[in-house]
């Protein structure tokens, strides 16, 4: 028997907004995660998105990007 599935996310970066931070997913269920970037300096950026999930081991998300500053 399947059973819902528990969840809530940790990020430390300012510069990721992650949503939903937490809720459930129905059993045989998916959920998209929305994340957001933004940055005010003209840098490659790479962080990791943990995502604990009730009984089970922790899933690890590396999240690169790079940001541009327009020079106008």
């Amino acid at each position: 028997m399947r059973s819902t599935a528990i969840f809530h996310v940790e990020c430390s970066s300012e510069e990721l907004t992650i949503q939903p931070m937490k809720g459930r997913i129905l059993a045989d269920g998916k959920l998209p995660f929305v994340v957001s970037f933004i940055s005010n300096v003209d840098a490659d950026f790479y962080s990791e998105i943990t995502v604990y999930i009730r009984g089970g081991k922790p899933l690890r998300m590396p999240v690169r990007a790079c940001a541009k500053i327009p020079d106008i």
